[in-house]
């Protein structure tokens, strides 16, 4: 997926599912916590609009060649997205606050951000490096060139964190 007209329909799908799915919820759902350790569906928004938000920012900021082939680690985070039995713990820094949220406003903001990550990935170069997540100083991920952050994003490997 390194054509970007299928990144940018890629991720109209995903945020058509996610604002979908987080629309499902009344006020009371949304911020509801299964278990005292387990996020509301508030909690998984505000972790979205974290991470999604760092990453415009990434594609937007400095910038590093890759030094391999733009789409070539796409495949391994296909297969890492369709193993679910491994949960990560979410980093602090892209932790939810805990506090209860409007669900508009929250809706709001992520399709905000998306519509900020699609006009970036017609603006940005998507095979370079970010700074950002070369010194990975707010998520420990693996070196990432803006593809392999779009298709995480679009596919929601984020989602499969522990929470």
């Amino acid at each position: 997926m390194t054509d970007k007209n299928d990144l940018v329909e890629e991720l109209n799908k995903s945020t058509q599912r996610l604002l979908g799915h987080l629309s499902s919820f009344n006020e009371t759902e949304f911020n509801f916590h299964p278990t005292p350790h387990q996020w509301s569906a508030a909690g998984i928004a505000e972790h979205l609009l974290i991470i999604e938000s760092k990453t415009n920012e990434a594609l937007n900021g400095t910038i590093w060649p890759t030094e391999r082939e733009p789409g070539s680690k796409i495949e391994l985070f296909r297969l890492a997205l369709q193993d679910r039995s491994q949960i990560i713990d979410a980093p602090e820094k892209v932790r939810p606050s805990g506090e209860v949220k409007d669900r508009q406003k929250m809706l709001s903001a992520l399709q905000d951000v998306r519509t900020k990550i699609n006009k970036s990935i017609f603006s940005a170069d998507l095979s370079a490096t970010a700074w950002i997540f070369l010194t990975r100083d707010w998520v420990n991920l693996p070196v990432l060139n803006g593809y392999g952050l779009l298709f995480i994003i679009a596919r929601g490997i984020f989602c499969s964190w522990k929470n």
